[in-house]
Order: C-alpha cells, then sequence, then structure tokens
C-alpha cells in the first residue's frame, strides 16, 4: 500500500522525489526543444557564419550546415552578379528585367557552386570553368 492511497495520486515511479523532480524538468526541457526547433531536429551551435546572424543575434544552425561551403559559396556571389549582369542587362533603371536578372542570378550560382557540393574541392573550380567557358565565347 502507498502512501498515495486514498487521495486519488499516482504512485511515484521513482527511487526519489528528487529523481521526480529531476524527471519533470526534463520532460519539460525536451518538450520545450522540440516545440521551439520541430521533433528530430537537432541544432549544432552558432557559429561565425552570415546565415547566423539574423536580425541582428547569432542562432544555432542545423546538423547538416557546413560553415566551409557557406563561406566558399559567398565568395562566388560577386562573379555571379557580373555575369547576370552581362548576360541580362544593368537593373538600373529597368525593374521590368528584375525577375529575369534573378533567375540568371540563380542559375549561375548554381552552375558556379557545383563544384563545392559535387566534392569536386574548393569554389577555384567554379571559378576556373567559368574563365574557360568565357575564353570560348
Amino acid at each position: 500500500m502507498s502512501a498515495h492511497d486514498g487521495y486519488g495520486l499516482p504512485a511515484l515511479q521513482c527511487s526519489s522525489i528528487d529523481q521526480w523532480l529531476l524527471d519533470g524538468e526534463l520532460d519539460r526541457i525536451e518538450s520545450a526543444r522540440i516545440k521551439k526547433n520541430g521533433a528530430g531536429i537537432r541544432l549544432k551551435p552558432a557559429c561565425d557564419c552570415a546565415e547566423c546572424l539574423i536580425h541582428g543575434e547569432r542562432v544555432r544552425m542545423p546538423e547538416q550546415h557546413n560553415c566551409e561551403y557557406v563561406r566558399e559559396r559567398s565568395k562566388l556571389v560577386g562573379m555571379a552578379l557580373v555575369i547576370a549582369t552581362q548576360k541580362i542587362g544593368d537593373l538600373e533603371g529597368n525593374t521590368k528585367l528584375s525577375v529575369k536578372w534573378t533567375a540568371e542570378f540563380v542559375r549561375q550560382m548554381d552552375r558556379l557552386s557545383a563544384p563545392l557540393l559535387n566534392g569536386s574541392g574548393s569554389h577555384q573550380n567554379g571559378v576556373n570553368r567559368y574563365a574557360r567557358e568565357r575564353n570560348h565565347i
């Protein structure tokens, strides 16, 4: 017979009240984590990548975040910008071209960063391929 019998309280399944309180706190922490991040998503601590800075606050990134990839891809933005502008034209005073220009910019970023995703090394592979293609045009 438990001390809780007759009071309508569940019997404690823990060895002590401290263990019971700890288990409850751990359950609340896990529930809060799932509510904030979604079930099954594990987050890494915040890093110094630009994409970890949101509204001036460092945030933790998903497990699949790769700092080296982000740094290398960011180096390609200037080149993709130049290529898109050469192919579509300057947007200065011409907002009608913005959709075409954006699509071209995305295409160039995908093309230039493909070697990063394929494990072919640094962004230099994309840069060198661009230089070869440009010389053949």
